[in-house]
């Protein structure tokens, strides 16, 4: 038995898919063509997470803070999300998405604080 399967830091460095769900019926969501909502994210006890919550200012503000962190932790956005505007979602604006979308920000949030989530399948 590799008994480094059970390793949470280990296994945080490995991303995994998140689809993203509506908060009222907890079914995933999906785009016209069919496609789910997929973030590709790290587990919050990465190095990424690590190293940028050492950079951070101590004294930045909490959400903004959060949303630098998430930030970090996705590899991944998904190909057929849009913001309020109507505007792909990229690299470049996923932290005000994140901001103007708390409710997937907080799904983000609650995939990778959970260790099991980033657990190789036995």
């Amino acid at each position: 038995m590799k008994i480094s399967q059970f390793n949470p830091v280990r296994n945080a460095e490995v991303a995994k898919e998140l689809s993203i769900v509506d908060p009222l019926t907890n079914a995933p969501i999906e785009d016209e063509k069919g496609n789910k909502v997929t973030f590709v994210v790290k587990g919050f006890l990465s190095k990424q997470f690590r190293d940028t919550n050492e950079n951070l200012p101590e004294d930045m503000d909490k959400s903004e803070r959060g949303a630098k962190l998430l930030v970090a932790l996705i590899d991944e956005i998904p190909n057929n999300l849009e913001n309020e505007k109507g505007e792909k979602v990229t690299p470049k604006n996923l932290e005000q998405f994140l901001k103007d979308e708390q409710w997937v920000a907080n799904q983000i949030e609650q995939f990778v604080i959970e260790p099991a989530n980033f657990r190789p399948k036995m």
